[in-house]
C-alpha cells in the first residue's frame, strides 16, 4: 500500500489512486466523506498547502501527483494534468443524489456545523425557500458538471447513487480488489426532503437543477 498515508482530511478532496488505478469524484453531499476514509489510503497524499503544492511542482514540473486539486474538484482537473494513457486506463467513479434531496442535506449540514464556511450566510436567511434561491443565485451546486471531462461529456466509468449507497460502494470495492465496508461520516438526521418543498420550490429546483435530474433520472 501506499507509504504516503493520507494526512488530516485527505478524505475531503479528490483521490487519485496509482496502486489501485482510481479516480474518484467527490461530489458534496453524497457520501463522499466516507468513501474517503475508506480509500484515502490507497491515494496519493495531498500537499499540505499551497506552497508545498507550488514547491512540488518547480521540482516536478505539472504532476498529477503533486497537484492540490480543490477540495470537490471536476472530472477535468484531472484529465488536465493526467498523462492520457493513464487517465484513460484509470477506473473513474463519483457518487450523485436526487437534487431535491441534495439541497435539503446541504442545507442542514450548513445549519449545523458552525465550522463551515457558509454557516453564518445561511443562518441568516429566512429559512430553506430562501435557501433555495440563495443556491440558484449562486449557480453551483450542480452534479453533471462535476462528471464532465475536458470534452464537457461525462466521462466516468460508473457513477453511483447515494439511495443505493452501500451495495453501489460495494461493486466499487469489487472493481478495485478492495474489501472493506463503508461507515458513515458526515451526516445529519433531518425529515423527508419533500416535507421542505412548496410547490414553488419543488418547481424551481425541477427548473434550475434540470440537468442533474434529467442525466441521473431524478424525481422529486
Amino acid at each position: 500500500m501506499n507509504n504516503n498515508r493520507c494526512n488530516r482530511r485527505q478524505e475531503e478532496f479528490m483521490l487519485i489512486s496509482d496502486e489501485r488505478r482510481f479516480v474518484f469524484v467527490h461530489v458534496e453531499k453524497t457520501g463522499g466523506t466516507s468513501i474517503g476514509q475508506v480509500l484515502s489510503p490507497y491515494a496519493i497524499g495531498r500537499p499540505p498547502s499551497r506552497l508545498h503544492a507550488l514547491a512540488a511542482r518547480l521540482c516536478h514540473g505539472r504532476d498529477y501527483r503533486h497537484y492540490r486539486y480543490r477540495t470537490h474538484a471536476a472530472l477535468a482537473d484531472a484529465q488536465a494534468r493526467m498523462p492520457g494513457d493513464r487517465y484513460r486506463a484509470y477506473f473513474k467513479f463519483a457518487f450523485v443524489r436526487n437534487p431535491w434531496d441534495r439541497l435539503v442535506s446541504e442545507y442542514n449540514a450548513a445549519l449545523r456545523k458552525a465550522r463551515k464556511p457558509r454557516h453564518r450566510r445561511i443562518r441568516a436567511l429566512d429559512g430553506f425557500h430562501a435557501y433555495v434561491e440563495y443556491e440558484i443565485g449562486r449557480g453551483k451546486f450542480f452534479q453533471y458538471p462535476r462528471i464532465c471531462g475536458l470534452d464537457g461529456q461525462p466521462g466516468l466509468d460508473f457513477v453511483g447513487r447515494f439511495e443505493s449507497l452501500e451495495d453501489d460502494f460495494r461493486q466499487v470495492c469489487r472493481i478495485l480488489g478492495i474489501d472493506a465496508s463503508l461507515g458513515r461520516l458526515n451526516a445529519f438526521s433531518h425529515a423527508n426532503y419533500r416535507e421542505y418543498y412548496d410547490a414553488r420550490t419543488r418547481d424551481l429546483v425541477a427548473r434550475y437543477w434540470r440537468r442533474d435530474i434529467e442525466q441521473f433520472g431524478y424525481a422529486f
